[in-house]
């Protein structure tokens, strides 16, 4: 059974997903969770662990106030009024650099946490 706070948590971290351009693949193997299990977070069918969260915190790059609660944080708010101050041909280019940027950073991130499991 969906419980409402799974629901909005789950529509949350898709619509954070669809902006970064990233498949539900993508995302899940980053989480290093499976594509099932990330589609059931995303329609409200599972909760998650907090390692689960955390992770998908730091992949997203959102706070646990975003995820859970929908409160945005300043940077996201500032970073919108930047986009809206642009000459509205460049917004589309200006958006696209910056989901590259956030995807790369979660990657790298991912990769260096391989790494260091490795090392261990």
């Amino acid at each position: 059974m969906k419980k409402e706070l799974n629901i909005q948590i789950g529509e949350r971290i898709r619509r954070r997903r669809e902006f970064l351009k990233m498949t539900r693949e993508e995302l899940a193997e980053l989480v290093g969770v499976s594509a099932l299990f990330m589609s059931y977070i995303e329609t409200g069918r599972k909760g998650m662990s907090l390692a689960t969260l955390k992770k998908l915190c730091e992949v997203l790059c959102l706070s646990a106030d975003e995820v859970l609660l929908g409160h945005q944080q300043e940077l996201g708010e500032e970073l919108m009024d930047l986009l809206e101050q642009l000459d509205p041909q460049f917004q589309p280019m200006a958006e696209e650099m910056i989901r590259a940027l956030v995807k790369a950073i979660a990657s790298a991130r991912h990769s260096t946490e391989r790494e260091m499991e490795t090392l261990s």
